[in-house]
């Protein structure tokens, strides 16, 4: 059975509660806004009006930004995670920097490959120095 603690005043004034539960007894519905702790696995959600939405707790990836270089002649480059996503409901935004060479190529990204480990970003064209690095972030869609 779920415990209900007051948590002082809401956002719109009124008093709000944190549910702190187990996996097996977290509520089927919340109210907006609303947080539950689950104590068994040390996870956070919020009810977002339909459904419970995972926003953090221990050993969990809510997002990560990183550079990773570009070997020369490559025609992709893989990125993988220091810590693994929990799923694929996540966004990445990226870009291409050469602050190095006088006349670069212009190059486009497509991500070909999503995992929960990290991604695969195609390029228009092979680099033409080792002087390219994919600039990253990927953010939780929740």
């Amino acid at each position: 059975m779920p415990r209900m603690y007051s948590s002082g005043l809401g956002g719109g004034g009124g008093v709000s509660t944190l549910i702190v539960a187990t996996v097996g007894d977290l509520p089927v519905s919340g109210t907006l806004g609303q947080f539950a702790l689950v104590e068994d696995d040390d996870t956070v959600y919020i009810w977002n009006g339909t459904s419970w939405v995972l926003v953090g707790g221990a050993g969990v990836q809510l997002g990560h930004t990183g550079e990773t270089p570009i070997a020369n002649g490559s025609p992709s480059v893989a990125v993988v995670f220091p810590i693994a996503m929990p799923d694929l409901n996540y966004a990445i935004t990226a870009t291409i920097t050469n602050l190095t060479d006088a006349d670069p190529i212009y190059l486009i990204i497509v991500n070909t490959v999503k995992t929960t480990a990290g991604f695969t970003a195609e390029l228009n064209a092979p680099t033409d120095s080792a002087n390219y690095v994919l600039e990253w972030q990927v953010s939780r869609n929740d």
